[in-house]
């Protein structure tokens, strides 16, 4: 396990890591789930790195309103295990709370991370979060889906292999992990 301080001396280009320094010292997370039943809280720390993501590269989502909420964890034995999920707010919930988006993390999988993984995953959630001039807020979806075996088996065959293999190789002439 890397030193986080460490790594936030090392954040992409936009993020300030004194600012999520900052950030951790003003939220906490829960350090154990309540063992009354409970099925969701309100997730202080990844609601302030949204607010900094936003700020970094999301500046469509300004305007947006985001609830961020944990769950426990998402059922399942996937290893790709659901670690978070965003969704468009329903017409309930809208009626409820002035909400645009929700982002429900698995407050397992989040104590798992370092504070660099969790970053990513604010920052991934809050991609598939979008704004069309026509219809208002919708939700986005992954630049690539596409199964291991596939690949390996038949190689770039859609336009958007060879374009995420073209955004592989750039990240790893610059040096990144």
């Amino acid at each position: 396990m890397t030193d986080w301080r460490e790594e936030l001396n090392r954040l992409p280009a936009g993020l300030d890591g004194d600012d999520v320094r900052l950030a951790l010292a003003e939220h906490v997370d829960p350090m154990a789930w309540p063992d009354d039943g409970t099925r969701y809280i309100d997730a202080e720390v990844p609601a302030a790195f949204a607010t900094l993501v936003r700020k970094a590269w999301h500046p469509e989502l300004l305007g947006a309103r985001i609830a961020h909420l944990y769950r426990h964890q998402f059922g399942g034995t996937d290893p790709c295990r659901v670690t978070a999920r965003a969704k468009r707010a329903s017409a309930e919930l809208l009626h409820l709370a002035p909400v645009d988006f929700l982002i429900v993390y698995s407050w397992k999988v989040w104590q798992e991370l370092e504070i660099p993984q969790r970053l990513a995953l604010v920052d991934h959630e809050l991609s598939h979060c979008g704004r069309d001039p026509d219809r208002g807020w919708i939700m986005l979806p992954h630049d690539l889906a596409e199964f291991g075996t596939i690949v390996r088996r038949w190689g770039a065959w859609h336009p958007g292999i060879t374009t995420f293999r073209a955004q592989l190789d750039l990240f790893a002439r610059a040096g990144q992990r």
